[in-house]
C-alpha cells in the first residue's frame, strides 16, 4: 500500500522503492479509481494503467500455471 501510490504519492519515493512499486497492482490502479471516480475521466485515457494490469495478470497467470504444471510432475 505503500508503495502503490495510496498513502504516498509515488513520485515523492525513492527511485528504488519506486522501480519496486512497479510490481505491484496497486500502483495501476489508484490512478485509474482516482481518475475515474474523482476526476471523470474516460477509462480510454487510462489505457497505459489498464495495459500495465493485464499484463502483470498475464505474467502471474503463466508463472502460476507453470508451477502448478511442474508441482503435478
Amino acid at each position: 500500500m505503500f508503495l502503490g501510490g495510496i498513502f504516498y504519492p509515488t513520485y515523492t519515493l525513492p527511485l528504488i522503492l519506486r522501480l519496486l512499486g512497479y510490481i505491484f497492482p496497486s500502483t495501476y490502479l489508484v490512478p485509474i479509481v482516482r481518475g475515474m471516480f474523482l476526476k471523470g475521466i474516460s477509462p480510454l485515457d487510462l489505457w497505459p494503467q489498464t495495459l500495465a494490469i493485464v499484463v502483470l495478470m498475464v505474467g502471474t497467470f503463466a508463472l502460476a500455471a507453470r508451477l502448478f504444471k511442474q508441482s503435478l510432475d
